[in-house]
């Protein structure tokens, strides 16, 4: 069986450029959102002095830096997930069809899923109890709608992942007998 070298050649290519995109939406976010840190100072800097309101001047110094930790978090995320795409992707085109290596890093792609799934509900939980705890029903609804989104972009995505490991597993596993029986 050949493999087509200018698709996958390709399909590097368009990883790499996507790749490159990533790191320079990472940093265009941390240069776009480092003026805002000292706007939501000043403006924490604008509330009384009393000591109630403590807690609401380190929400506002921080709320910049939340907001830019999902950012490159997320872009993170899919830097991680398209690199180890682009390491399977070269193994086939060196010829190395149904390796344990791919088995792994498909592996790792799923768990990655997983730990991103699990990273998201973390913080919608968060943001439903808070809805919860203030009665707002419509920040519920958001908070459950993004429940179902997570589930059906991250943990779904993650079972059909190690649904293909297996396929691989079989793939590898044929493989050996058919080069021992060579």
């Amino acid at each position: 069986m050949e493999t087509n070298t200018k698709r996958l050649t390709l399909l590097i290519r368009f990883i790499d450029v996507a790749l490159m995109l990533i790191v320079a939406s990472i940093i265009y976010t941390i240069i776009y959102a480092s003026p805002y840190v000292g706007k939501f100072a000043d403006f924490s800097d604008r509330l009384p002095d009393d000591k109630s309101f403590n807690g609401i001047r380190s929400m506002f110094s921080a709320i910049t830096y939340i907001a830019i930790l999902k950012v490159v978090v997320m872009r993170g995320f899919f830097g991680v997930i398209l690199w180890n795409i682009r390491k399977i992707v070269k193994s086939i085109l060196n010829g190395e069809l149904f390796q344990i290596e791919q088995v792994n890093r498909i592996r790792k792609i799923a768990i990655y899923f997983l730990c991103f799934a699990g990273f998201l509900l973390f913080f919608n939980s968060l943001f439903m109890l808070a809805a919860l705890n203030k009665g707002n029903v419509r920040g519920l609804r958001t908070a459950i709608a993004n429940l179902i989104g997570i589930f059906e972009n991250y943990v779904l995505t993650a079972l059909i992942t190690f649904t293909i490991v297996e396929v691989f597993i079989s793939g590898t596993k044929l493989k050996q007998e058919q080069d021992l029986t060579i």
